[in-house]
């Protein structure tokens, strides 16, 4: 789901998803990349939903 920032600039969620694990296993994210969109995903568009620049990257540890 999107995320939203606060006034504050903190990101604070919390996901719960059978599909994915933390760790290195098939389903694992360990390793890959997470990215910050500026906007909002539409859910239809390609590639990244229309989510604008990307404006954030970090590799998952």
């Amino acid at each position: 789901p999107n995320q939203y920032v606060a006034d504050d600039g903190v990101l604070r969620a919390q996901i719960y998803s059978t599909m994915v694990r933390l760790d290195d296993a098939e389903r694992g994210i360990r390793g890959r990349a997470l990215i910050v969109h500026a906007g909002s995903d539409d859910y239809r568009t390609d590639p990244a939903g229309g989510a604008g620049d990307r404006i954030a990257c970090a590799v998952i540890k």
